[in-house]
């Protein structure tokens, strides 16, 4: 199973998100891990094409 790259409709938000994300500790990491586990686990996930009508792609 490969990856599709999706195009982003709004270059300049994703610069911007991107400019104030700051570095996560181990800690952080492994929580968010796990909590992505956990909702996977609990069907809370979205297909690609759920994603793609969402964003009108």
């Amino acid at each position: 199973m490969g990856f599709q790259r999706i195009p982003c409709p709004d270059a300049e938000f994703v610069a911007a998100y991107e400019a104030d994300l700051k570095p996560m500790t181990v800690g952080e990491l492994v929580a968010r891990a796990k909590a992505s586990e956990e909702d996977i686990a609990a069907g809370r996930v979205y297909t690609l094409d759920q994603v793609k009508t969402e964003l009108q792609l």
